[in-house]
C-alpha cells in the first residue's frame, strides 16, 4: 500500500520538477531557472528549490545577468521569481538588467543591508506586493522610466528611504507602497491614475510637487490616506508653492479626496467645465473661507467640503442636482449659502451637521422647491429668496442689452435711480428718445419693446 502511494506521489511531482533546470551564476551565486529550449529564464524563486538545491547565500554588489547560456543555448533572464533573495542580508547592491520586466513578490525582502538598487533603463514594468519590503538600509531609489506597477506593501518599512523618483510612465502605486519610509519629498508623475491606501503614510514627508492640476484631479485616491496631502505641509505646482489652486479649463471633475487635508489652501477657483466634485475632495481645507460653484457643477459629493472650518459662504451655480450627506459638516463659521438652481436638489442625508445651521438663499420662485427637497430643505434654519445686493441676485424688472452702445445711451439718459443699469419701469416711463442716438452705429435694439410709453409717428409717403 506504502508503495503504491508513493509510486502515485512521484507520478504527480515528476512533471513539476522535469519542466525546469537550475543554473547557478559562479561569480554572484545567483540562480536561474530555465525551461530547456524556451530561450527565457528568471531568477530562481528560492520558496520552490529545484532538485533539493538549497543554493548559497549572495553577498556584496550583484549584478544580475540579462542572459545566461547552458549548453551552447541562450536564454534571456525576463523576471527576479518570489523571494529569490529573501533575507539575504550580506547583499549589499543589485543591478537588474533592462531584459528583466517583472520583479516577483517578495523577491528581497529583509534583505536588511540592501542600500542601492541600480536599474537600466527601459528594464522593470512592474515591481509585485512586497519587494523590497523591510529593506532597512536602503537609502534612494531612482526607477526606468519603464515601470508602470508599484504593488502592495512593495517598500514598507524601508525606515531609511530618503528619496525616490518615479518614473513617467508610472500609472499605479497601490497600497502602503512607500508607508514607513523616511520620505520628506515626493513628486507624482503626471502618468499617475491610481493611489492606493497609505501609500505615502510617511510622518516625515513635508513636500508634494505635481506638475499640472487636470491630472492630479484625475486621480483616482482609494480613500483620504492615499493622498499625500494627508501628510505633508508643502504642494508645489512646477516647484512653485500652492496656496490658491486654480483648476484649469477643461477638467471636467474633480476627484474624491483630491485636495482632502490640504491645510495650506486658501482659495480655489474652479471652471465652467467642471460637472461633478467628489466625496471628501476638499475635506478639512481649513484655510478656505469662500467656495463659488460655477453653473456647469451639477453633484457635490459627500463631505466634499466638510470640516472646513474656516469657510464663511457658499454660491451654487443654476446647474446643481445632487449633494452627498454631510458636503458641508462641521463648517463652523459657515452662514450663508447662496444656491440659483431653480429647483431643489436630491441629497443624500443631512448636508450640514453645526449649530447654528447656515441660511440658504435662493431665487425667489425657487423657495418653496428648496423646502421640499429631502434632508436639503431641513439642513438650513432657514431658506429665504434672495435679495438685491445677495451674490447671484438677478432682478428680473432690469433689462438686458444685446448691445453695449445701446445700453450705454440708455443708461445714460434715463437711469433714474443712478444704479448703472435701465430697468423695464425706467424705460416704460420714457415718452420721447429724441435724438439720442442719431450719429451712432446701432446694431441691435430688440429692447425698445419696453419703452411702452413711447409713441412713434412715421411721415406719410407720397412718392
Amino acid at each position: 500500500m506504502k508503495q503504491k502511494v508513493l509510486l502515485s506521489l512521484l507520478a504527480v511531482l515528476m512533471p513539476l520538477v522535469a519542466w525546469a533546470d537550475v543554473w547557478q551564476d559562479p561569480v554572484y551565486k545567483v540562480r536561474y531557472d530555465y525551461e530547456p529550449g524556451s530561450g527565457v529564464a528568471s531568477v530562481l524563486s528560492a520558496r520552490y528549490p529545484i532538485y533539493g538545491s538549497s543554493g548559497s547565500s549572495v553577498e556584496g554588489d550583484v549584478v544580475i545577468l540579462g542572459k545566461i547560456v547552458v549548453n551552447d543555448v541562450e536564454y534571456i533572464v525576463t523576471k527576479i521569481g518570489w523571494d529569490a533573495f529573501l533575507g539575504q542580508d550580506r547583499m549589499t547592491s543589485v543591478s537588474i538588467p533592462n531584459t528583466v520586466k517583472t520583479i516577483e513578490g517578495r523577491a528581497f525582502i529583509n534583505c536588511t543591508g540592501l542600500t542601492s538598487v541600480f536599474f537600466e533603463e527601459n528594464s522593470v514594468v512592474n515591481i509585485e506586493r512586497w519587494a523590497f519590503a523591510d529593506c532597512s538600509s536602503l537609502t534612494s531609489i531612482v526607477f526606468p522610466n519603464s515601470l508602470t506597477n508599484i504593488g502592495d506593501n512593495a517598500f514598507l518599512r524601508c525606515y531609511n528611504l530618503k528619496s525616490v523618483e518615479l518614473s513617467n510612465s508610472l500609472t499605479t502605486i497601490e497600497t502602503a507602497a512607500f508607508a514607513e519610509c523616511s520620505l520628506t519629498s515626493i513628486a507624482i508623475p503626471k502618468s499617475v491614475k491610481h493611489i492606493g491606501g497609505a501609500a505615502f503614510a510617511c510622518e516625515s514627508l513635508i513636500d508634494v510637487h505635481i506638475s499640472g492640476f487636470a491630472a492630479w484631479c484625475s486621480i483616482e485616491f482609494e480613500n483620504s490616506g492615499s493622498n499625500p496631502l494627508n501628510y505633508a505641509k508643502h504642494f508645489y505646482l512646477n516647484n512653485k508653492e500652492i496656496t490658491d489652486v486654480e483648476i484649469p479649463e477643461g477638467t471636467t471633475c474633480i476627484s474624491d479626496y483630491a485636495f482632502c487635508n490640504f491645510s495650506g489652501m486658501t482659495s480655489v477657483k474652479i471652471p465652467n467645465t467642471v460637472t461633478s466634485i467628489g466625496k471628501e475632495a476638499f475635506r478639512n481645507c481649513q484655510g478656505l473661507t469662500s467656495i463659488i460653484f460655477p453653473n456647469s457643477v451639477e453633484s457635490i459629493g459627500e463631505w466634499a467640503f466638510g470640516e472646513c472650518s474656516g469657510l464663511k459662504y457658499v454660491i451654487i451655480g443654476k446647474g446643481f442636482k445632487s449633494i452627498g450627506g454631510s458636503a458641508f459638516s462641521h463648517c463652523w463659521v459657515l452662514s450663508d449659502v447662496y444656491c440659483l438652481a431653480e429647483k431643489g436638489p436630491s441629497a443624500g442625508g443631512y448636508v450640514t451637521n453645526q449649530a447654528p445651521d447656515p441660511l440658504l438663499h435662493v431665487p425667489s420662485a425657487s423657495v418653496e422647491s428648496h423646502k421640499k427637497a429631502e434632508w436639503w430643505g431641513g439642513s438650513f434654519r432657514d431658506v429665504v429668496p434672495l435679495e438685491p445686493g445677495d451674490p447671484g441676485y438677478e432682478d428680473d424688472d432690469i433689462i438686458t442689452f444685446a448691445d453695449a452702445k445701446v445700453k450705454h445711451i440708455c443708461v445714460t439718459n434715463w437711469d433714474t435711480n443712478g444704479d448703472g443699469e435701465l430697468s423695464k419701469t425706467e424705460a416704460a416711463a420714457v415718452t420721447s428718445i429724441g435724438g439720442v442716438f442719431e450719429g451712432h452705429d446701432i446694431k441691435s435694439f430688440e429692447e425698445f419693446q419696453y419703452f411702452t410709453g413711447v409713441t412713434l409717428t412715421f411721415a406719410p409717403d407720397y412718392r
